[in-house]
């Protein structure tokens, strides 16, 4: 993994709860707490990455988005700046368009109104109301609080159409987190990964679990993680079970020791996903062992045992 750089994005916090926070829409806590503790392991006395006896040699690093705080996330030269890291893969979203057209993109809103555009573009509604030639007509919105990469990074992002983001990923040798966010787009999206002979290197997750089964209905080969955020349910990995999942994605302050223990006893690779940026940041105030995603947060996440990280600092 190469060296972390911290970046100082603007941000303004109101008050914030007593507990790290659930979701992405949650601040993180004023009174601060130890993230080693919070996921009972003890303080980190590893060697850096650097180190000859690098401890984390064999965890995979994936790229949040891509590699964000270098460019707008989800786009291809976010991905392709994972590959400049040296990262393992990259984790991106998809939608399909009203067209037909799957393509890489996060978005905000709820569970049942994924995808709205609104903070990043200024347009009305979810991304899967428009068809390819709207969306790439589009422009991401300079003032985008989410767009850390910086104003001149933003101007002329495009949203990627699934297809290049793969096609790419596959030139230059990286791996893919592919995560659904709607129903109905999984048989388009195992097709897709199969035509381009990426199945050994692709994964396919949602925190619907129902779509993973569906796509195992597809195609038995495919690898699928089951996605979970906080609280973590204590059945988590008879819920990954049910639906045959081969991995399970935890958010990153649910990894204790202990779950982690649990899911790979289990059978399942286990990844450690970080929140968006904003969000991260928030929670950083409330860990006084760790930064904001600096080398000692990870580290620590990293020494609960985990296979995989998927960071917006890769």
């Amino acid at each position: 993994m190469s060296t972390i750089s911290i970046s100082t994005i603007p941000f303004s916090s109101t008050s914030l709860s007593s507990s790290p926070p659930s979701s992405d829409d949650e601040k993180s806590q004023t009174s601060q707490t130890s993230l080693s503790s919070h996921l009972s392991i003890s303080p980190p006395t590893t060697p850096r990455p650097s180190s000859p006896s690098n401890p984390y040699s064999k965890i995979l690093i994936y790229g949040h988005r891509g590699s964000l705080y270098d460019e707008c996330e989800n786009t291809l030269p976010s991905y392709l700046a994972c590959s400049t890291h040296g990262s393992d893969g990259v984790e991106l979203d998809v939608f399909r368009l009203k067209c037909g057209t799957l393509v890489c993109y996060h978005g905000t809103g709820t569970d049942e109104e994924p995808g709205r555009m609104g903070e990043s573009h200024g347009v009305n509604g979810g991304i899967s109301w428009y068809t390819w030639d709207e969306v790439d007509r589009m422009e991401v919105k300079e003032s985008w609080d989410e767009g850390v990469c910086g104003v001149g990074k933003l101007k002329g992002a495009k949203v990627p159409r699934l297809r290049d983001a793969l096609e790419l990923c596959k030139r230059v040798g990286m791996g893919v987190k592919v995560e659904l966010k709607e129903d109905g787009i999984e048989e388009d999206v195992v097709e897709m990964i199969e035509s381009l002979s990426m199945s050994s290197v692709c994964s396919i997750s949602s925190f619907k679990h129902s779509r993973l089964l569906k796509c195992k209905s597809l195609s038995p080969s495919i690898k699928t993680g089951a996605l979970f955020s906080s609280p973590l349910p204590p059945d988590f990995v008879s819920q990954a079970e049910k639906v045959k999942a081969d991995e399970v994605h935890l958010r990153y302050d649910t990894c204790t020791t202990d779950k982690v223990r649990e899911a790979k006893n289990a059978g399942f690779g286990v990844m450690a996903w970080f929140r968006g940026p904003l969000s991260m940041l928030c929670d950083s105030e409330g860990w006084d062992d760790a930064g904001n995603e600096d080398e000692d947060m990870y580290r620590i996440v990293m020494g609960t045992g985990v296979d995989t990280v998927c960071v917006n600092r890769p």
